[in-house]
């Protein structure tokens, strides 16, 4: 049975040939690009932070510099990293007054799980003014809706995959561009983590079935065609449709 993840189900679901070009034919080379290296920088900061909250909370400053360390890695620019460190001094410093703010405790921060064949990095476990929550750190143009977390499907497989039944689930949102930072929690319920395992089951199956009989699913077109790396070398996404 094929391991999955959260990025590989969603994917599939998407688009089964994104996927199938991706994870079967592996005909994609993995490109991050300056968001995703952003996203990595500030968790980076963010996981060092928590992990040393209790013996001596950082400074912003220090949270700053273990962002940059990050930035450098993969950036060689000097403008560039003069442009991204400023964002990630509003958003971290954005965290950080939240932080702060709240009492936090029981902290675990990233780890990979695995259950079942899927396996997860779950950013964050906590308890945040006494209330257990399982969080997923997020950097984003814009701020997300209260919706988003209400319904998203991968907040429910953390919510699975860790067995925390008892914790809310969360998305900590960095807002890139801005000085605001966002904490959006929602419940999930025995009937929510089911409804995920019918949905795993049923993308196992499907996955299986192209697998065995070597046939090439076709493109779905939506929004996110023109994010695709399979576009339009690989497919014309919503050009042919």
């Amino acid at each position: 049975m094929r391991r999955l993840s959260w990025s590989q189900l969603s994917k599939f679901e998407n688009c089964p040939f994104d996927w199938y070009m991706n994870y079967v034919k592996k005909a994609v080379p993995f490109k991050p690009n300056i968001h995703f290296t952003v996203g990595s920088a500030t968790h980076a900061a963010i996981e060092f932070a928590l992990g040393r909250w209790h013996v001596a909370k950082p400074t912003l400053s220090e949270l700053v510099g273990k962002y940059v360390d990050y930035l450098k890695t993969e950036i060689t620019d000097p403008d560039t990293i003069q442009y991204w460190t400023l964002c990630g001094q509003n958003m971290l410093g954005a965290w950080d007054v939240y932080a702060r703010g709240h009492d936090i405790q029981k902290i675990s921060v990233e780890g990979k799980i695995i259950k079942d064949n899927f396996v997860g990095i779950v950013d964050c476990i906590a308890e945040i003014d006494g209330e257990p929550f399982i969080v997923d750190w997020k950097t984003a143009g814009k701020p997300y809706p209260q919706s988003r977390v209400e319904t998203d499907g991968q907040l429910t497989a953390y919510s699975w995959l860790t067995g925390r039944t008892d914790a809310r689930v969360a998305y900590g949102v960095l807002v890139k561009g801005t000085t605001r930072f966002q904490f959006l929690h929602a419940e999930r319920t025995d009937k929510d983590r089911e409804d995920f395992l019918n949905r795993l089951a049923k993308a196992r199956t499907a996955m299986a079935g192209y697998e065995e009989s070597g046939e090439v699913p076709k493109p779905t077109p939506n929004s996110r065609c023109n994010w695709c790396a399979l576009y339009p070398e690989l497919c014309d996404g919503e050009d042919d449709f």
